[in-house]
């Protein structure tokens, strides 16, 4: 009589197991932030892993702020990787979600200008959301300059988001006046948003007077969307004119 076959699946197997959404037992833990529960176990292979839609749990991980507990294990490759749908690497959602905070030992300029599908890097993400003031220190004109597929660099999303006042020492009159391709800068998306406040110590004339793709100026911008009053420390004549 042959010896019975035991079927009952390894803890490796079970940690490794799809869902539906090829979404194994790893990257629920790393969503949870437990992924050291499984202690020695852990490797960077296993943070590797892709579910269906190209996320590794490092990418659940940045998501939900758990990358701390990581930091031994992620190699440069598994910050790196894209998912499939957006191109986002974990170094992307990190940085959305305002978790970049977690990734400062790791950090360089080459992990903050890659590019998504949106052509949106690292640092677009961070101001788009309001989180750049925790890498301030990293940026640099390079950085703060780089393009996304509609033209606009990080300081146009700043601007747009009112998250101007931690990039002032570092914005110079070239950033502010760089029109994106419906010929919008960042004053004009300032404008738009009520955002021109954070601007004054550095607003100039030329700045405000730039005219966008529309041929509106920055100064319209503003009174149309009932943020004129922002300029009045500025003390300029005849405003809505100009």
């Amino acid at each position: 009589m042959s010896p019975a076959i035991n079927s009952d699946p390894t803890p490796l197997e079970q940690l490794l197991s799809p869902d539906a959404k090829g979404r194994t037992e790893l990257h629920k833990l790393a969503r949870e932030g437990r992924l050291t529960d499984l202690g020695d176990s852990l490797s960077s292979a296993l943070l590797s892993i892709k579910d269906l839609a190209g996320r590794t749990p490092v990418h659940y991980a940045a998501h939900e702020g758990h990358l701390l507990q990581l930091l031994p294990f992620l190699e440069y490759s598994l910050l790196t990787e894209p998912d499939y749908r957006y191109g986002n690497t974990p170094v992307h959602v990190a940085a959305f979600r305002g978790h970049l905070y977690q990734l400062l030992p790791l950090l360089t300029a080459a992990l903050l200008k890659i590019r998504n599908h949106h052509g949106n890097t690292p640092v677009h993400q961070a101001a788009s959301e309001g989180h750049l003031t925790c890498i301030v220190p990293l940026l640099t004109p390079d950085l703060l300059g780089q393009l996304n597929n509609k033209g606009n660099t990080p300081v146009h999303a700043a601007a747009f988001k009112g998250d101007l006042l931690a990039l002032l020492p570092l914005l110079t009159p070239a950033m502010l006046t760089q029109p994106n391709l419906q010929g919008n800068t960042p004053v004009h998306g300032a404008a738009f948003q009520g955002n021109l406040d954070q601007l004054l110590s550095v607003l100039t004339p030329a700045m405000l007077l730039a005219r966008n793709g529309k041929g509106f100026t920055a100064i319209q911008t503003a009174a149309k969307f009932g943020h004129l009053h922002q300029l009045s420390p500025l003390r300029l004549p005849a405003l809505a004119d100009l």
